[in-house]
């Protein structure tokens, strides 16, 4: 049975710096969770708490309810897989999998005598077999007398996948398990994993700096910024509703535009009502896909012209960074496939427009208001553009 996480209020400190600032999660049973942000965010640390590999100066984690601080990282019945795979060179697939039965299963000399020890038959045969069966799961059935260095990047990981769904544990716990795979194999690995955990219904607790991977493979994402938790939502609610400026900036590619008030007001008769709206310093946020090249078939549109400085065509759809020609603040749109081919850009500028209602609203600080504008348009199709 899968089991509930939950972290309160946890504090990590090193020396005068603070790593973990109070953060607290809950982490349902059976969930895929995904810790994400930036390098030195506190993700890592976050994860090796959780595992029990360092112990927090505050806060208290607890497994269905139970605090498990005192506990060892062996008592706290966790499997870890990590980015460097820590797999053994000198034994085989079947014999790195089979480790975690042994070592719990098996008296030391049986270990070490291996086949030469007489006793523990039975013990011996249900190892194997269950080796097998996990074996086939991930697809490594005919590999079992490989060694290490025989096998692809995801086979290894397929490997160490492998070794942590044998014991069985109550929570998988995952470090950058894809970053040292090449961009092939970290698609078909996010697809394994994935299915992976239906397939368990365990629950998993998973850091990555990849948005891709935190997007696609996540019942729900923690986006962590300087040691905090800056928002927990489903992938979608990331994306449409970020309630932090640094939320939305992170969460797709590339970011979101931030175009303060007065430059606004510059973005036709829409933007000065849009920014008029607003008594305190605020600042607008709109999505790279959301502005558009052209007129608008609608006046109440939001309007200026941006002076080209990049064009990058990406087949699947392009990218346009440029400057808006009243203001100079920086603005990047998407295009659609073979959009950039058909327009005439030799003058170097580019009429775009935007609908206001896609303009999310930030206060000084960087939190989200609400107010016109505010509230993003319910939208179907892709999450996260690549």
């Amino acid at each position: 049975m899968a089991s509930s996480l939950t972290i309160n209020t946890v504090v990590k400190r090193y020396g005068s710096q603070t790593t973990l600032k109070g953060v607290s999660l809950d982490v349902k049973p059976g969930e895929f969770m995904t810790l994400v942000g930036p390098s030195g965010c506190g993700k890592s640390t976050l994860l090796r708490i959780i595992a029990g590999l360092l112990a927090q100066d505050e806060g208290q984690v607890s497994v269905d309810g139970q605090p498990i601080d005192a506990l060892s990282p062996a008592a706290r019945d966790m499997a870890m897989v990590f980015q460097s795979y820590a797999l053994y060179p000198h034994m085989s697939v079947g014999e790195n999998i089979a480790l975690p039965l042994q070592t719990r299963d098996l008296p030391l000399p049986a270990r070490l005598l291996g086949r030469a020890w007489p006793f523990h038959g039975a013990e011996k045969r249900a190892i194997r077999e269950e080796v097998a069966r996990v074996a086939d799961q991930v697809e490594l059935g005919h590999l079992l007398n490989r060694r290490p260095a025989a096998l692809s990047g995801g086979q290894r990981q397929r490997v160490a996948l492998a070794r942590a769904i044998i014991r069985k544990p109550r929570i998988f716990l995952m470090d950058e398990p894809l970053s040292n795979l090449d961009a092939r194999l970290r698609v078909q690995m996010r697809a394994e994993i994935t299915a992976l955990q239906q397939r368990l219904g365990a629950t998993f607790i998973y850091v990555t700096h990849d948005q891709t991977e935190a997007m696609t493979m996540s019942s729900r994402v923690a986006l962590m910024m300087e040691g905090e938790i800056v928002q927990c939502d489903s992938p979608a609610k990331l994306y449409a509703d970020p309630q932090d400026l640094r939320v939305a900036q992170f969460i797709g590619s590339p970011g979101m535009n931030v175009i303060g008030a007065d430059d606004l007001a510059l973005w036709g008769e829409a933007g000065a009502l849009l920014a008029a709206d607003h008594r305190n310093p605020v600042q607008f946020a709109l999505r790279p896909e959301h502005i558009h090249a052209g007129t608008p078939k609608t006046p109440d549109a939001l309007v200026t012209r941006l002076r080209i400085e990049r064009l990058e065509d990406l087949g699947h759809s392009g990218l346009v960074f440029g400057a808006d020609v009243q203001s100079g603040a920086k603005v990047t749109l998407r295009l659609a496939p073979g959009a950039a081919q058909r327009m005439d850009l030799s003058s170097g500028l580019l009429p775009v427009h935007a609908d206001p209602a896609d303009a999310l609203v930030f206060d000084a600080m960087g939190k989200r208001l609400t107010g016109r504008g505010a509230s993003p348009k319910a939208r179907s199709g892709a999450l996260l553009h690549v």
